[in-house]
């Protein structure tokens, strides 16, 4: 039987698992175990040579939107960073790069009055332009009995939200005009509030023109894009793209083995499963080991590895069904029924890469006719893959290799 090496190591898988979101891992350890898809890495290279580029980077919801912005700022920032954490003892005078990315989460930048923007190390460049400009706007009003100094805090309060959300524009011009590269993560928004949405592209498009209003800048502005979201703005039409697609089942056990150095505490094929089930999707990927840990952990069987039946009875059918149910309502938007019969036919799908369509309606037991309706959506939807081979239709996942 075999036993798991090290206690120690499922602690640091569970921990890690139980981090969904990029912010939860912190930003400074973003790029360490960082799997760079290849477009991303390819928009490294390009950011690298390029000036003055407006560029969208689009991915559906926990694919990896904001670990990647984070990984491009570190990597393309190495030198500042190499600086920052570097003990003052070991610093020589020189030491000091300017800074040449600044990242934001729009998030924050929204509601930056809530934010200690002096522990920050997002608003680490946009301090200094910001606090001047609230105190130019502080002097302009000439408000009677205010002491000579005031906190930064108290400077906000008085000259209320409005007027330090110009005084953010201007510091955000001021500082990025003056870097090589900005990136801007927006919110994953709720599909029906369009409002927010444009309301935001419209701010961000303000800034990007007062940037390029000056020709002697050279910055380039990266926006990361919930794909669901990217339609109705005319802004959007002047942006390069580049898309994060799901992740292969074979990237996600790598980056796996590459962070751990095994597969432990789970089975080679049971680390598969887990990352077929997650259909490429890093977020839900990171939830179903945790999911799997926990039933595992309650089952009291910590001297064995992890297996298939396991990762079967901790990833149920209402998971899957869950979690894929806000992409196959819009392929489904009236017919739960047929939503019902998507999961089933990605479950036969997973395990079974390549299968004839009449397989799968026999295994259902659905007229074929019905079912061919759902294997259209399906295929609209970017989930499955049909070819012809003689006589038979084959259907395939698509991030199933």
């Amino acid at each position: 039987m075999e036993v798991p090496r090290d206690p120690d190591s499922v602690e640091a898988v569970y921990d890690w698992a139980s981090r969904f979101t990029a912010e939860s891992r912190h930003q400074l350890v973003a790029i360490v175990g960082y799997h760079w898809p290849r477009e991303i890495e390819e928009l490294r290279i390009r950011l690298l040579h390029s000036k003055r580029q407006l560029i969208a980077v689009l991915g559906c919801q926990g694919v990896g939107k904001t670990s990647a912005m984070y990984a491009l700022d570190m990597s393309l920032d190495i030198g500042f960073y190499s600086s920052v954490f570097t003990p003052v003892k070991d610093k020589k005078a020189s030491d000091n790069p300017c800074r040449q990315v600044i990242s934001l989460n729009y998030t924050d930048l929204k509601n930056h009055g809530k934010v200690d923007k002096s522990t920050s190390l997002q608003f680490l460049e946009l301090l200094k332009p910001y606090t001047e400009e609230v105190n130019r706007m502080l002097r302009l009003r000439k408000i009677r009995n205010i002491p000579g100094e005031v906190s930064l805090r108290d400077a906000e309060i008085l000259l209320g939200e409005e007027k330090c959300r110009s005084a953010m524009l201007a510091a955000l011009l001021k500082a990025a005009s003056g870097c090589k590269h900005f990136l801007i993560d927006l919110p994953d928004y709720s599909k029906t509030d369009r409002r927010s949405i444009v309301k935001d592209l419209d701010h961000i498009q303000t800034l990007w023109r007062g940037m390029m209003s000056s020709p002697s800048v050279q910055t380039n502005l990266v926006l990361f894009v919930q794909r669901e979201t990217f339609r109705d703005h005319f802004f959007f039409g002047k942006m390069d793209m580049v898309t994060i697609p799901p992740f292969k089942s074979q990237e996600l056990m790598t980056a796996y083995q590459e962070k751990f150095q095994s597969y432990r505490p789970f089975k080679e094929d049971a680390l598969l499963q887990l990352s077929q089930l997650s259909r490429g999707i890093f977020r839900r990927y990171l939830q179903y080991i945790k999911l799997t840990i926990d039933k595992w952990r309650a089952a009291q069987k910590p001297s064995e590895l992890i297996d298939t039946t396991m990762v079967e009875s901790a990833i149920t059918k209402e998971h899957l069904l869950q979690d894929l149910d806000s992409q196959l309502t819009e392929l489904f938007p009236k017919n739960p029924e047929a939503r019902s019969a998507a999961i089933e036919i990605i479950n036969i799908l997973q395990k079974n890469s390549d299968i004839n369509q009449k397989s799968i309606a026999e295994q259902l037991t659905l007229p074929e006719y019905r079912l061919s309706r759902i294997f259209e959506r399906l295929e609209k939807g970017g989930h499955i893959k049909r070819k012809k081979i003689g006589l038979e239709k084959i259907v395939t996942l698509t991030t199933a290799n």
